[in-house]
């Protein structure tokens, strides 16, 4: 050390204090004395002499001619710690939580008024207004509408058809009018209507139609 010279300044370091730490270089294993680095703390990333940029990246150093992959970084970013993409994720799921503490979700339509709608659902319109942040009481813009303090089905038809597919897909029922009777019969609880729609089909097969041979005009009877 005390042969070695300051690559910025070139001062030996047998002349400085012992108390000194140099920075060497990761490129070349040169040194640089304390008095440059704190005159300029780019020698840390940058050296004069290979005129490249040397950085630390999650502890490990990279040149420019080595810098992390795309992959690397991604990798590195996902396993972080409390990294900004489990921040939005958090904060998604906990609006997801928030909404889901409402009752309904109507679909607005064209014809749709707010006055109309907290007449329909029976709350209160400034109920409405303060769930899904409006400020007055144009809803043209917006496609879905928060239904707050209201227990029952939404009154829009998007909802009610897309209720209606799930008890298809669930119950197998081919039907779609069929469907329909059961949700409705049910009031749109999904659960209720595929018992019910059970319940049916169980006594349809326990009292199967029955055919007589021939009836006195020579036509089949059902019984």
């Amino acid at each position: 050390m005390q042969n070695k010279s300051c690559l910025i300044c070139h001062v030996l370091f047998a002349s400085v204090s012992s108390l000194e730490t140099p920075f060497l270089t990761k490129c070349c294993n040169r040194w640089v004395c304390d008095s440059c680095l704190e005159q300029n703390r780019r020698y840390y990333t940058y050296c004069p002499f290979c005129q490249e940029i040397s950085i630390t990246y999650r502890n490990t150093s990279y040149t420019d001619c080595s810098l992390p992959t795309y992959e690397e970084v991604i990798y590195n970013d996902l396993n972080k710690p409390n990294n900004t993409l489990n921040y939005f994720n958090e904060k998604s799921d906990k609006k997801l939580d928030e909404i889901s503490n409402y009752n309904a979700i109507h679909y607005v339509k064209k014809d749709d008024t707010l006055i109309g709608l907290a007449f329909s659902y029976g709350v209160e319109i400034a109920d409405i207004r303060k769930a899904n942040r409006l400020f007055d009481n144009n809803i043209i813009a917006r496609s879905t509408l928060i239904i707050p303090n209201y227990v029952g089905p939404s009154l829009s038809e998007k909802f009610s058809e897309e209720e209606v597919k799930r008890f298809q897909i669930r119950s197998k029922c081919i039907d779609p009018i069929e469907a329909k009777f059961y949700m409705e019969q049910s009031n749109y609880n999904i659960e209720n209507a595929a018992q019910l729609y059970r319940d049916d089909i169980l006594w349809e097969m326990q009292h199967p139609m029955k055919e007589n041979v021939k009836s006195k005009n020579n036509k089949r009877k059902v019984v």
